[in-house]
């Protein structure tokens, strides 16, 4: 019988994203993020009533969360990407513009984080169900496959 657990991580970030008819969503903005991940397993609970280490998972999500914490995430289509690159490169924190190949709305960022998290759980036979973002306590996205 499946038994799912879940964990949640938070970190800070910014970013802007494209294509809304609200211009509030094109301003340099940031949240403080809310991710939760949903692991399922077909394991029985063992001897000590658990089906999964949740160290595990903090182990292979810290440091992509880590990444992401006072980050700013641009799509690389953006039209200020390298106006915002130059930015950081002079600001010494070149480190924290993150380029990535999507708009960075929240719907993108969940289906980032599941695909980036799902394959590294397959060698703990687990499998990651569901992935949700929360950015705001308002704003909510969920991705599953």
């Amino acid at each position: 019988m499946p038994v799912t657990i879940a964990k949640t991580f938070r970190f800070d970030a910014g970013h802007r994203c494209l294509g809304f008819q609200n211009a509030k969503e094109s301003t340099l903005h940031g949240h403080t993020w809310r991710l939760r991940l949903v692991i399922e397993t077909e394991r029985d609970l063992d001897a000590f009533k658990t089906i999964f280490d949740s160290n595990e998972l903090a182990r292979i999500v810290k440091p992509l969360v880590e990444r992401f914490d006072h980050a700013f995430v641009v799509w690389s289509d953006d039209p200020l990407a390298d106006r915002l690159a130059a930015l950081a490169q002079d600001g010494g924190f070149a480190q924290k513009l993150l380029r990535v190949d999507f708009n960075p709305t929240v719907e993108g960022l969940v289906e980032y984080f599941f695909k980036t998290v799902k394959g590294q759980l397959a060698p703990m036979r687990a499998v990651l169900k569901r992935a949700e973002l929360d950015a705001a306590t308002t704003l909510h996205a969920s991705y599953w496959e």
